[in-house]
């Protein structure tokens, strides 16, 4: 039996479908920042840990979990596409001066959300897909939003719960991963995630 073939009885159709779009967005989401060589890895990190938790949460909940992997998967291309921009114009317009955050961040958080809508529409990925990602410029807790934007919106607390809170209070983070209706062994298997990458 050949490598691929026994990749593809190992991982099945799905899992060959989950490393080849992470194969794909990996270079478009880790480019070369003039500023930060870590903002790259940092955003792919946090692309893969939405990815698996929306993966995750949607097959718990019924719905395709590759559509949520994707959807995961792409949701901050607009931050990474922001961030690339404003690091090359910053670079040609300015001397030799590394900008702090407060440079970049201010107008990321305003035009990162709907950015990410355009270039997925641009993508022509599924409607349901960039209806999510969409959903997500002006979305608040317990909004009433689509299936695949509920998803993205919690997997995002989610993550984020498990980066800021987490190493401080295991508690409060499970207790929060709990209220967000995520699988509870999700951050387990974000620790799984965190050796692999």
């Amino acid at each position: 039996m050949h490598d691929i073939d026994r990749a593809v009885v190992k991982l099945g159709i799905n899992g060959i479908r989950l490393v080849l779009s992470a194969a794909v967005m990996q270079p478009i989401i880790q480019r070369d920042a003039a500023y930060s060589m870590q903002t790259g890895q940092r955003l792919w990190f946090h692309a893969m840990e939405c990815a698996v938790t929306c993966a995750s949460t949607a097959q718990e909940r019924g719905l395709e979990p590759f559509k949520a992997y994707l959807v995961g998967l792409v949701h901050d291309i607009g931050k990474i596409t922001l961030f690339s921009e404003l690091s090359k114009q910053f670079k040609l317009n300015s001397e030799n001066i590394i900008p702090e955050s407060n440079a970049f961040v201010p107008i990321m958080q305003l035009l990162a959300p709907a950015t990410s809508y355009w270039i997925t529409r641009d993508w022509e990925l599924p409607t349901e897909l960039c209806k999510a990602i969409a959903e997500q410029v002006s979305v608040n807790p317990g909004d009433k939003i689509s299936p695949y934007g509920a998803i993205l919106f919690e997997a995002n607390l989610a993550c984020e719960t498990y980066v800021a809170i987490r190493p401080k209070d295991t508690v409060l983070a499970q207790a929060l991963l709990a209220e967000l209706h995520i699988p509870t062994n999700m951050f387990t298997e974000l620790d799984e995630l965190s050796r692999e990458v």
